[in-house]
């Protein structure tokens, strides 16, 4: 199952776009995620994956057979790996998002990523985490951030 949601409150781009899609198994997720994230490399702009370790190796290791990662080093300022539980926690207070250290940590690396004018494609699993742990107003909270 696929769930499509795209967001039109950010209006700044044309091309921008927001959406969102539930997936029953990792394969289809990864397979689409690391497409994704190929393409923009691919097309010179910049990644970030905010994703579970087990979910990082494997698109890692995805990238690296799409080409995007062989022989070839992105600069961190174009391919940005972050650990999903990691960066959860360095935003979370009392088990709800603080917007500041969300745009301290998340918001800070996206406004890197699109320092360089190109597209920025990013995956995320951090509300999918607030999901698991039944927190879905926490979840419904972060998206919206």
């Amino acid at each position: 199952m696929s769930t499509y949601v795209q967001d039109q409150a950010d209006q700044r781009s044309p091309a921008s776009s927001h959406f969102v899609r539930f997936y029953q198994d990792d394969v289809a997720l990864l397979a689409e995620v690391g497409e994704f994230i190929d393409q923009g490399l691919r097309a010179g702009g910049s990644a970030v994956v905010i994703a579970t370790r087990e979910h990082a190796s494997a698109l890692q290791q995805q990238l690296v057979g799409l080409g995007s990662l062989r022989g070839q080093t992105w600069p961190p300022e174009r391919f940005v790996l972050l650990d999903a539980e990691e960066t959860l926690a360095s935003f979370m207070v009392n088990d709800w998002p603080d917007k500041g250290r969300f745009d301290a940590t998340v918001g800070r690396v996206v406004r890197d990523a699109c320092a360089h004018g190109e597209a920025v494609h990013a995956f995320g699993e951090m509300v999918a985490l607030l999901c698991t742990r039944g927190l879905y107003d926490a979840a419904v909270q972060l998206e919206a951030l």
